[in-house]
Protein backbone atom coordinates (compact mmCIF):
# COMPACT_ATOMS: atom_id res chain seq x y z
CA UNK A 1 0.00 0.00 0.00
CA UNK A 2 1.34 3.57 -1.28
CA UNK A 3 1.20 6.41 0.91
CA UNK A 4 -0.34 9.54 -0.27
CA UNK A 5 1.62 12.38 -0.93
CA UNK A 6 0.36 14.52 2.12
CA UNK A 7 2.02 11.20 4.41
CA UNK A 8 5.12 11.28 2.24
CA UNK A 9 5.94 15.21 2.95
CA UNK A 10 5.05 14.47 6.51
CA UNK A 11 7.16 11.22 6.86
CA UNK A 12 10.11 13.07 5.01
CA UNK A 13 9.90 16.23 7.77
CA UNK A 14 10.06 13.67 10.76
CA UNK A 15 12.98 11.89 9.28
CA UNK A 16 14.98 15.45 8.88
CA UNK A 17 14.14 16.62 12.58
CA UNK A 18 15.18 13.42 13.55
CA UNK A 19 18.65 13.76 12.05
CA UNK A 20 19.18 17.03 12.96
CA UNK A 21 18.24 15.76 16.98
CA UNK A 22 20.83 13.21 16.56
CA UNK A 23 23.45 15.08 14.84
CA UNK A 24 23.28 18.06 17.74
CA UNK A 25 23.36 14.69 20.79
CA UNK A 26 26.27 13.51 18.76
CA UNK A 27 28.18 16.77 18.52
CA UNK A 28 27.45 17.75 21.98
CA UNK A 29 28.97 14.82 23.41
CA UNK A 30 32.25 15.42 21.90
CA UNK A 31 32.12 18.88 23.09
CA UNK A 32 31.68 17.36 26.27
CA UNK A 33 34.55 14.68 26.07
CA UNK A 34 37.00 17.08 24.92
CA UNK A 35 36.05 19.38 27.52
CA UNK A 36 36.67 16.60 30.38
CA UNK A 37 40.09 15.91 28.25
CA UNK A 38 41.14 18.95 28.36
CA UNK A 39 40.69 19.70 32.30
CA UNK A 40 42.51 16.44 33.07
CA UNK A 41 45.41 18.17 30.86
CA UNK A 42 44.96 21.32 32.67
CA UNK A 43 45.01 19.26 36.28
CA UNK A 44 47.78 16.96 35.30
CA UNK A 45 50.08 19.85 33.92
CA UNK A 46 49.03 22.01 37.14
CA UNK A 47 50.23 19.03 39.61
CA UNK A 48 53.45 18.26 37.87
CA UNK A 49 54.49 21.56 38.23
CA UNK A 50 53.59 22.05 41.44
CA UNK A 51 55.47 18.99 43.03
CA UNK A 52 58.22 18.51 40.41
CA UNK A 53 61.52 18.91 41.97
CA UNK A 54 60.36 19.06 45.49
CA UNK A 55 62.78 19.35 48.40
CA UNK A 56 61.81 18.76 51.97
CA UNK A 57 63.92 19.38 54.84
CA UNK A 58 62.61 18.49 57.99
CA UNK A 59 64.46 18.80 61.76
CA UNK A 60 65.36 15.17 63.80
CA UNK A 61 66.78 13.61 66.63
CA UNK A 62 69.02 10.48 66.97
CA UNK A 63 68.68 8.21 69.94
CA UNK A 64 70.93 5.68 70.93
CA UNK A 65 71.66 3.23 73.68
CA UNK A 66 74.37 4.95 76.09
CA UNK A 67 76.23 2.98 78.14
CA UNK A 68 78.27 3.80 81.06
CA UNK A 69 81.51 2.55 82.16
CA UNK A 70 81.74 2.43 86.06
CA UNK A 71 85.30 1.38 88.50
CA UNK A 72 85.04 -1.74 89.61
CA UNK A 73 86.98 -0.94 93.08
CA UNK A 74 88.77 2.43 94.34
CA UNK A 75 91.50 2.38 91.72
CA UNK A 76 94.10 5.00 90.13
CA UNK A 77 93.11 5.99 86.59
CA UNK A 78 95.27 5.66 83.86
CA UNK A 79 96.30 7.19 80.47
CA UNK A 80 93.66 7.26 78.31
CA UNK A 81 93.86 4.90 74.64
CA UNK A 82 90.46 6.97 73.28
CA UNK A 83 89.03 10.72 73.51
CA UNK A 84 85.53 12.01 73.49
CA UNK A 85 84.14 11.79 69.85
CA UNK A 86 86.67 8.49 68.46
CA UNK A 87 84.96 5.36 67.74
CA UNK A 88 85.51 1.83 69.33
CA UNK A 89 85.54 -1.94 68.38
CA UNK A 90 84.70 -4.55 70.84
CA UNK A 91 87.72 -5.84 72.95
CA UNK A 92 89.64 -2.32 72.61
CA UNK A 93 91.26 -1.54 75.46
CA UNK A 94 90.31 2.12 77.31
CA UNK A 95 92.03 2.92 80.08
CA UNK A 96 94.49 1.43 83.02
CA UNK A 97 93.14 1.50 86.33
CA UNK A 98 95.64 0.62 89.33
CA UNK A 99 94.05 -0.35 92.73
CA UNK A 100 95.02 2.27 95.61
CA UNK A 101 94.52 -0.21 98.66
CA UNK A 102 96.59 -2.96 99.36
CA UNK A 103 95.25 -5.99 98.66
CA UNK A 104 96.47 -8.92 101.38
CA UNK A 105 93.76 -11.21 99.89
CA UNK A 106 95.57 -11.33 96.67
CA UNK A 107 98.79 -12.79 98.36
CA UNK A 108 96.55 -15.77 100.25
CA UNK A 109 95.22 -16.60 97.14
CA UNK A 110 98.52 -16.79 95.27
CA UNK A 111 99.79 -18.49 97.94
CA UNK A 112 96.80 -21.13 97.76
CA UNK A 113 97.43 -21.87 93.98
CA UNK A 114 101.58 -22.28 94.89
CA UNK A 115 100.90 -24.59 97.26
CA UNK A 116 98.52 -26.93 95.14
CA UNK A 117 100.69 -26.62 92.69
CA UNK A 118 103.48 -27.96 94.44
CA UNK A 119 101.48 -30.99 96.05
CA UNK A 120 100.28 -31.86 92.36
CA UNK A 121 104.72 -31.76 92.07
CA UNK A 122 105.38 -33.58 95.27
CA UNK A 123 102.42 -36.53 94.08
CA UNK A 124 103.83 -37.22 90.69
CA UNK A 125 107.56 -37.23 91.69
CA UNK A 126 106.35 -39.83 93.76
CA UNK A 127 105.43 -38.80 97.40
CA UNK A 128 102.29 -40.70 98.37
CA UNK A 129 103.51 -44.05 99.01
CA UNK A 130 101.49 -47.01 97.42
CA UNK A 131 99.96 -49.55 99.10
CA UNK A 132 97.44 -52.53 97.75
CA UNK A 133 94.21 -53.70 98.22
CA UNK A 134 93.04 -53.59 102.31
CA UNK A 135 95.79 -51.06 103.48
CA UNK A 136 94.74 -48.17 100.67
CA UNK A 137 91.32 -48.60 101.79
CA UNK A 138 92.42 -47.88 105.56
CA UNK A 139 94.79 -45.72 104.55
CA UNK A 140 92.13 -43.81 102.83
CA UNK A 141 89.18 -43.86 105.52
CA UNK A 142 91.50 -42.63 108.03
CA UNK A 143 93.13 -39.71 105.75
CA UNK A 144 89.45 -39.06 105.59
CA UNK A 145 88.70 -39.35 108.74
CA UNK A 146 91.79 -36.76 109.86
CA UNK A 147 90.85 -34.62 107.21
CA UNK A 148 86.66 -34.59 108.73
CA UNK A 149 88.52 -33.73 111.83
CA UNK A 150 90.25 -31.30 110.62
CA UNK A 151 87.67 -29.56 108.58
CA UNK A 152 85.52 -29.81 111.76
CA UNK A 153 87.71 -27.59 114.42
CA UNK A 154 88.09 -25.11 111.40
CA UNK A 155 84.77 -24.82 111.29
CA UNK A 156 84.96 -24.20 115.31
CA UNK A 157 87.49 -21.99 114.88
CA UNK A 158 85.79 -20.05 112.41
CA UNK A 159 82.27 -20.31 114.38
CA UNK A 160 84.66 -18.35 117.52
CA UNK A 161 85.56 -16.45 114.92
CA UNK A 162 81.80 -15.18 114.12
CA UNK A 163 81.17 -14.82 117.76
CA UNK A 164 84.11 -12.52 118.38
CA UNK A 165 83.42 -10.63 114.77
CA UNK A 166 79.68 -10.17 116.17
CA UNK A 167 81.08 -8.94 119.34
CA UNK A 168 83.39 -6.50 117.45
CA UNK A 169 80.36 -5.35 115.60
CA UNK A 170 78.11 -5.06 118.93
CA UNK A 171 80.97 -2.89 120.60
CA UNK A 172 81.15 -0.62 117.50
CA UNK A 173 77.50 -0.62 117.53
CA UNK A 174 77.82 0.67 121.31
CA UNK A 175 80.16 2.97 120.82
CA UNK A 176 78.42 4.75 117.85
CA UNK A 177 75.55 5.24 119.77
CA UNK A 178 77.92 6.79 122.42
CA UNK A 179 79.20 9.03 119.55
CA UNK A 180 75.54 9.68 118.84
CA UNK A 181 74.62 11.01 122.20
CA UNK A 182 77.56 12.79 123.16
CA UNK A 183 76.99 14.92 119.92
CA UNK A 184 73.36 15.57 120.91
CA UNK A 185 74.39 15.95 124.13
CA UNK A 186 77.10 18.93 122.85
CA UNK A 187 74.41 20.07 120.63
CA UNK A 188 72.04 20.77 123.27
CA UNK A 189 74.54 22.26 125.39
CA UNK A 190 75.34 24.46 122.65
CA UNK A 191 71.93 25.80 122.78
CA UNK A 192 71.73 26.03 126.53
CA UNK A 193 74.62 27.52 126.16
CA UNK A 194 73.68 30.01 123.54
CA UNK A 195 70.56 31.06 125.71
CA UNK A 196 72.46 31.47 128.96
CA UNK A 197 75.25 33.78 126.49
CA UNK A 198 71.54 36.16 125.64
CA UNK A 199 70.63 36.45 129.24
CA UNK A 200 74.74 37.50 130.76
CA UNK A 201 74.38 39.96 127.41
CA UNK A 202 70.79 41.14 128.62
CA UNK A 203 72.18 41.21 132.66
CA UNK A 204 75.09 43.16 131.63
CA UNK A 205 73.65 45.68 129.06
CA UNK A 206 71.06 46.72 132.47
CA UNK A 207 73.88 46.76 134.61
CA UNK A 208 75.65 49.09 133.01
CA UNK A 209 72.87 50.98 132.27
CA UNK A 210 72.52 51.40 135.77
CA UNK A 211 75.80 51.79 136.15
CA UNK A 212 75.30 55.48 133.90
CA UNK A 213 72.49 56.37 135.71
CA UNK A 214 74.35 56.41 138.83
CA UNK A 215 77.25 58.28 137.45
CA UNK A 216 75.04 60.93 136.42
CA UNK A 217 73.24 61.28 139.03
CA UNK A 218 76.81 61.59 141.18
CA UNK A 219 77.33 63.82 138.66
CA UNK A 220 74.13 66.62 139.51
CA UNK A 221 74.91 65.89 143.35
CA UNK A 222 78.44 66.98 143.12
CA UNK A 223 77.43 70.06 140.66
CA UNK A 224 75.35 71.31 143.77
CA UNK A 225 78.01 70.47 146.46
CA UNK A 226 75.75 67.84 147.84
CA UNK A 227 78.09 65.20 147.92
CA UNK A 228 82.39 64.97 147.33
CA UNK A 229 84.02 65.11 143.62
CA UNK A 230 85.38 61.73 144.90
CA UNK A 231 81.82 60.12 144.92
CA UNK A 232 82.00 60.62 141.13
CA UNK A 233 85.37 59.39 140.59
CA UNK A 234 84.28 56.01 142.42
CA UNK A 235 81.46 55.79 140.10
CA UNK A 236 83.45 56.55 136.68
CA UNK A 237 85.90 53.91 137.80
CA UNK A 238 83.56 51.21 139.05
CA UNK A 239 81.87 51.60 135.54
CA UNK A 240 85.66 51.10 133.94
CA UNK A 241 85.72 47.99 136.29
CA UNK A 242 82.30 46.73 135.43
CA UNK A 243 83.15 47.01 131.20
CA UNK A 244 86.40 45.02 131.59
CA UNK A 245 84.45 42.52 132.96
CA UNK A 246 81.98 42.16 130.40
CA UNK A 247 84.83 42.26 127.56
CA UNK A 248 86.37 39.37 129.51
CA UNK A 249 83.40 37.83 130.08
CA UNK A 250 82.64 37.79 125.99
CA UNK A 251 86.11 36.54 125.38
CA UNK A 252 85.81 33.65 127.50
CA UNK A 253 82.53 33.21 125.85
CA UNK A 254 84.02 33.54 122.59
CA UNK A 255 87.01 30.86 123.85
CA UNK A 256 84.40 28.50 125.05
CA UNK A 257 82.19 28.21 121.90
CA UNK A 258 85.65 27.15 120.15
CA UNK A 259 86.06 24.59 122.41
CA UNK A 260 82.67 23.63 121.74
CA UNK A 261 82.52 23.69 118.29
CA UNK A 262 85.79 21.16 118.30
CA UNK A 263 84.13 19.25 120.80
CA UNK A 264 81.55 18.44 118.23
CA UNK A 265 83.42 18.29 114.90
CA UNK A 266 85.63 15.67 117.24
CA UNK A 267 82.63 13.85 118.19
CA UNK A 268 81.35 13.55 114.39
CA UNK A 269 84.67 12.40 113.25
CA UNK A 270 84.43 9.55 116.14
CA UNK A 271 81.01 8.85 114.56
CA UNK A 272 82.09 8.77 110.87
CA UNK A 273 84.79 6.33 111.88
CA UNK A 274 82.73 4.06 114.33
CA UNK A 275 80.38 3.76 111.18
CA UNK A 276 83.05 2.67 109.12
CA UNK A 277 83.73 0.07 111.83
CA UNK A 278 80.03 -1.26 111.82
CA UNK A 279 80.40 -1.47 107.98
CA UNK A 280 84.09 -3.58 108.56
CA UNK A 281 83.09 -5.74 110.99
CA UNK A 282 79.75 -6.91 108.96
CA UNK A 283 81.55 -7.69 106.06
CA UNK A 284 84.08 -9.63 108.25
CA UNK A 285 81.27 -10.90 110.39
CA UNK A 286 79.75 -12.66 106.60
CA UNK A 287 82.94 -13.98 105.37
CA UNK A 288 83.84 -15.74 108.24
CA UNK A 289 80.36 -17.25 108.07
CA UNK A 290 81.12 -17.94 104.56
CA UNK A 291 84.25 -19.83 106.04
CA UNK A 292 82.34 -21.55 108.50
CA UNK A 293 79.74 -23.17 106.14
CA UNK A 294 82.54 -24.01 103.45
CA UNK A 295 84.12 -26.01 106.08
CA UNK A 296 81.16 -27.85 107.42
CA UNK A 297 80.69 -29.08 103.64
CA UNK A 298 84.20 -30.02 103.59
CA UNK A 299 83.99 -32.17 106.59
CA UNK A 300 80.83 -33.49 105.20
CA UNK A 301 82.43 -34.45 101.63
CA UNK A 302 85.38 -36.32 104.07
CA UNK A 303 82.71 -37.53 106.04
CA UNK A 304 80.86 -39.46 102.89
CA UNK A 305 84.64 -40.44 101.49
CA UNK A 306 84.94 -42.20 104.41
CA UNK A 307 82.01 -43.73 104.75
CA UNK A 308 81.86 -44.97 100.98
CA UNK A 309 85.48 -46.58 101.46
CA UNK A 310 84.37 -48.67 104.97
CA UNK A 311 81.78 -49.74 102.74
CA UNK A 312 83.97 -51.20 100.04
CA UNK A 313 86.26 -52.63 102.81
CA UNK A 314 83.84 -55.81 102.00
CA UNK A 315 83.64 -55.71 98.52
CA UNK A 316 86.75 -56.25 96.06
CA UNK A 317 90.05 -54.29 96.92
CA UNK A 318 90.84 -51.31 94.45
CA UNK A 319 93.61 -51.35 92.25
CA UNK A 320 96.46 -48.95 92.86
CA UNK A 321 96.23 -47.42 89.63
CA UNK A 322 92.85 -46.67 90.40
CA UNK A 323 93.80 -44.88 93.38
CA UNK A 324 96.28 -43.25 92.35
CA UNK A 325 94.92 -41.65 89.05
CA UNK A 326 91.69 -40.57 91.46
CA UNK A 327 94.15 -38.58 93.85
CA UNK A 328 95.75 -36.90 91.17
CA UNK A 329 92.52 -35.78 89.65
CA UNK A 330 91.79 -34.26 92.80
CA UNK A 331 94.86 -32.66 93.14
CA UNK A 332 94.31 -31.53 89.73
CA UNK A 333 90.87 -29.95 90.50
CA UNK A 334 92.32 -28.39 93.40
CA UNK A 335 94.97 -26.55 91.19
CA UNK A 336 92.22 -25.75 88.78
CA UNK A 337 90.01 -24.12 91.60
CA UNK A 338 92.88 -22.25 93.12
CA UNK A 339 94.06 -20.53 89.49
CA UNK A 340 90.53 -19.47 88.82
CA UNK A 341 89.88 -17.92 92.40
CA UNK A 342 93.11 -15.96 91.71
CA UNK A 343 92.83 -15.02 88.41
CA UNK A 344 89.26 -14.03 89.34
CA UNK A 345 90.58 -11.58 92.49
CA UNK A 346 93.21 -9.81 90.16
CA UNK A 347 90.62 -9.43 87.27
CA UNK A 348 88.27 -7.69 89.91
CA UNK A 349 90.92 -5.75 92.25
CA UNK A 350 94.13 -6.07 90.59
CA UNK A 351 95.51 -4.02 87.92
CA UNK A 352 93.61 -4.51 84.90
CA UNK A 353 93.01 -2.68 81.71
CA UNK A 354 89.13 -1.56 81.14
CA UNK A 355 87.84 -2.57 77.50
CA UNK A 356 85.21 -1.52 75.53
CA UNK A 357 82.08 -4.26 75.38
CA UNK A 358 80.11 -2.73 72.71
CA UNK A 359 80.86 -1.04 69.99
CA UNK A 360 80.51 2.68 69.50
CA UNK A 361 81.44 6.14 69.51
CA UNK A 362 82.74 7.94 73.25
CA UNK A 363 80.46 10.92 73.61
CA UNK A 364 82.43 12.25 76.95
CA UNK A 365 85.13 10.90 79.26
CA UNK A 366 84.39 11.76 83.26
CA UNK A 367 87.41 11.61 85.39
CA UNK A 368 90.89 12.94 84.42
CA UNK A 369 94.49 10.41 84.09
CA UNK A 370 95.73 10.08 87.23
CA UNK A 371 91.98 10.73 89.53
CA UNK A 372 91.74 8.27 92.53
CA UNK A 373 88.12 7.19 92.45
CA UNK A 374 85.72 4.60 94.35
CA UNK A 375 84.25 2.16 93.15
CA UNK A 376 81.04 3.00 91.44
CA UNK A 377 82.26 5.98 90.13
CA UNK A 378 81.27 7.04 86.27
CA UNK A 379 84.51 6.91 84.02
CA UNK A 380 83.54 7.33 80.40
CA UNK A 381 80.17 7.18 78.53
CA UNK A 382 80.02 6.08 74.91
CA UNK A 383 76.86 5.03 73.00
CA UNK A 384 76.21 2.12 70.71
CA UNK A 385 76.56 2.74 67.14
CA UNK A 386 74.86 0.05 65.72
CA UNK A 387 71.28 0.46 67.41
CA UNK A 388 70.19 3.86 66.83
CA UNK A 389 66.83 5.09 66.05
CA UNK A 390 66.33 8.65 63.99
CA UNK A 391 63.37 10.14 63.37
CA UNK A 392 62.28 13.42 61.44
CA UNK A 393 59.43 15.30 62.27
CA UNK A 394 57.80 16.93 59.44
CA UNK A 395 54.60 18.95 58.60
CA UNK A 396 51.96 16.53 57.05
CA UNK A 397 51.60 18.96 53.33
CA UNK A 398 55.57 17.64 53.24
CA UNK A 399 55.35 14.03 54.20
CA UNK A 400 52.36 13.63 51.69
CA UNK A 401 55.08 13.25 48.52
CA UNK A 402 56.87 10.90 50.68
CA UNK A 403 56.76 7.09 50.35
CA UNK A 404 59.01 4.50 52.32
CA UNK A 405 62.03 3.65 50.67
CA UNK A 406 62.48 7.33 49.43
CA UNK A 407 66.17 8.15 49.95
CA UNK A 408 67.19 11.25 51.85
CA UNK A 409 70.85 12.93 53.21
CA UNK A 410 71.05 13.67 56.99
CA UNK A 411 73.30 16.20 58.38
CA UNK A 412 74.15 17.16 61.73
CA UNK A 413 74.88 21.21 62.37
CA UNK A 414 76.94 20.44 65.27
CA UNK A 415 79.95 18.65 64.03
CA UNK A 416 79.05 18.91 60.08
CA UNK A 417 78.58 14.94 59.39
CA UNK A 418 76.90 13.76 57.23
CA UNK A 419 75.21 10.13 56.43
CA UNK A 420 72.69 8.64 53.35
CA UNK A 421 69.47 7.08 54.45
CA UNK A 422 66.05 5.71 53.53
CA UNK A 423 62.67 5.86 54.99
CA UNK A 424 61.37 3.42 57.27
CA UNK A 425 58.39 4.15 58.61
CA UNK A 426 55.60 6.88 58.43
CA UNK A 427 53.91 7.54 61.31
CA UNK A 428 50.67 9.53 62.45
CA UNK A 429 50.23 13.28 62.50
CA UNK A 430 51.84 14.61 66.24
CA UNK A 431 50.64 17.33 68.03
CA UNK A 432 53.85 18.61 68.46
CA UNK A 433 57.11 17.74 68.33
CA UNK A 434 60.10 16.71 71.13
CA UNK A 435 61.40 19.82 73.52
CA UNK A 436 64.54 19.49 71.80
CA UNK A 437 63.92 20.68 68.69
CA UNK A 438 62.66 23.93 69.95
CA UNK A 439 59.28 23.64 68.47
CA UNK A 440 56.62 26.05 69.44
CA UNK A 441 53.14 23.82 70.73
CA UNK A 442 50.47 23.61 68.73
CA UNK A 443 52.31 22.66 65.25
CA UNK A 444 51.43 19.34 63.83
CA UNK A 445 54.19 17.42 62.72
CA UNK A 446 54.68 13.76 61.25
CA UNK A 447 57.05 11.28 63.05
CA UNK A 448 58.85 9.65 59.94
CA UNK A 449 61.52 7.24 61.10
CA UNK A 450 65.04 6.51 58.94
CA UNK A 451 67.41 3.87 58.35
CA UNK A 452 70.50 4.32 57.72
CA UNK A 453 72.56 2.98 54.88
CA UNK A 454 75.73 2.37 57.05
CA UNK A 455 76.17 0.10 59.31
CA UNK A 456 77.53 2.70 62.24
CA UNK A 457 75.92 5.26 62.84
CA UNK A 458 78.49 8.34 62.59
CA UNK A 459 76.44 10.72 64.75
CA UNK A 460 76.83 10.68 68.40
CA UNK A 461 73.19 10.00 71.25
CA UNK A 462 70.75 12.45 71.14
CA UNK A 463 72.07 14.68 68.24
CA UNK A 464 69.92 16.82 66.58
CA UNK A 465 69.91 16.36 62.95
CA UNK A 466 68.23 18.15 59.45
CA UNK A 467 66.79 15.52 56.65
CA UNK A 468 67.00 16.82 53.17
CA UNK A 469 64.38 14.89 50.75
CA UNK A 470 64.41 15.37 46.85
CA UNK A 471 61.16 14.40 45.69
CA UNK A 472 61.07 13.58 41.47
CA UNK A 473 57.42 14.72 39.46
CA UNK A 474 56.61 10.94 38.92
CA UNK A 475 56.62 9.95 42.77
CA UNK A 476 54.71 13.70 43.38
CA UNK A 477 52.04 12.85 40.79
CA UNK A 478 51.52 8.91 41.69
CA UNK A 479 51.24 10.54 45.66
CA UNK A 480 48.58 13.28 44.72
CA UNK A 481 46.72 10.75 42.76
CA UNK A 482 46.64 8.14 45.05
CA UNK A 483 45.71 10.89 48.12
CA UNK A 484 42.78 12.13 45.58
CA UNK A 485 41.45 8.45 45.08
CA UNK A 486 41.76 8.26 48.94
CA UNK A 487 39.55 10.99 49.45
Amino acid sequence: MHASPFQQTRIHKLDTKAVKRREREIWLRRFRRAGFLVFVALVTVGAISTAAGTRIVADGLVRSSVVTLTAPAQVRVGAWAVRAGGSVEVGDALVELTPTVPDGRRAELRAAWDASLAQLAWFDAGGELEASGHEQRVDRVASARRSEALELAESRRLAQVVVVRREEYRLAEAAAAESRQALTALEAADDATETQQLLDLHRAELEARQAKTEEARASELAAEGLRPRRVAEDATAAAEIEAARLATARAGQDLADVERTNAMELARAALEREAQQITVSAARIAEAEAGVAAARGRAAAWASEAAHHEALGTAEPVRPEAIRSARRARLEADVRLAEAAYRSHVQVFGDRTLLAATAGVVDEILVLEGSIVGPGTALARFHDSASCEITIFASPSATSALAVGDPCSIHCPADGRVAPATIHSIGHVWIDAPEQLGRSSGQARVAVTLTLDEERSPFSANARIKAAFQTDRWTALKQRVLGWFQR
